[in-house]
């Protein structure tokens, strides 16, 4: 038997990690910091179409997670996603684009897809 090389401990910072990417919303911010690049709240807000108070709740989530950074310009506080996020966002995109159908379908992950169960 293979032994694993990860305890409890890295359980619970798996689920946290991808429970801070795994928000529509959050994610979202991520695919717009990482194609149109820096901006503001009032930017994202637009772009996204989100209340401003839940942008901000996000946005603070994605800033104590360090996916993303801010900077100070004036009285405007720009966000912009940290290089290494860039590479994941592309990766999980390309990856659902290839595996959405199996996901969508598979009734574990999506129970709706149950059929009199």
């Amino acid at each position: 038997m293979i032994k694993m090389s990860f305890d409890e401990k890295d359980n619970k910072s798996i689920s946290l990690f991808f429970g801070a990417i795994s928000n529509p919303k959050r994610f979202r911010i991520l695919e717009a910091l990482n194609e149109k690049g820096p901006m503001c709240v009032s930017e994202l807000q637009n772009l996204l179409n989100i209340e401003q108070s839940n942008l901000s709740h996000n946005l603070k989530c994605l800033l104590n997670c360090r996916l993303v950074s801010r900077e100070q310009n004036g009285k405007e506080k720009i966000y912009n996603i940290n290089e290494d996020i860039k590479v994941l966002v592309n990766s999980i995109n390309e990856h659902i684009k290839a595996y959405d159908t199996y996901i969508k379908s598979c009734d574990i992950v999506n129970p709706v897809n149950t059929k009199g169960r």
